[in-house]
């Protein structure tokens, strides 16, 4: 993609000059990624806005801060989910080894109803 700047830059380039400039013009621009625009703009008196360097500086903090807020929340989901499913196991496997050392039919049948209870509520 080619920006505002870009776009405009080149196009003016093109009026003033023939189309084999142009076309090495252009196949510059899009080896360099553009980073020869700049150059040719200031030559060509177009108005060129650089950021200062405290501005450029505090977005990329500002980004960097958002960012590690987010990768910390989600980090927290995480963790509150895992500890979640972790009781659940636990009261499972608690509920397993109550039914399998239950004495009689009916005790066995009460403890897989409890069961069913506590995984129903998941």
């Amino acid at each position: 993609t080619v920006r505002q700047l870009q776009r405009k830059t080149l196009l003016q380039f093109l009026e003033k000059t023939s189309t084999d400039d142009y076309a090495n013009m252009l196949l510059e621009t899009s080896i360099g990624h553009g980073t020869n625009i700049r150059e040719l703009a200031r030559d060509m008196s177009v108005s060129v806005w650089d950021p200062s360097p405290s501005s450029t500086a505090a977005w990329k903090l500002a980004f960097s801060l958002v960012t590690k807020s987010l990768r910390r929340q989600k980090l927290l989901r995480k963790q509150k989910m895992d500890t979640k499913q972790e009781v659940h196991r636990f009261i499972e496997h608690i509920v397993h080894e109550m039914v399998d050392t239950a004495a009689g039919h009916g005790a066995r049948m009460k403890l897989a109803g409890s069961l069913a209870q506590v995984t129903a509520k998941r």
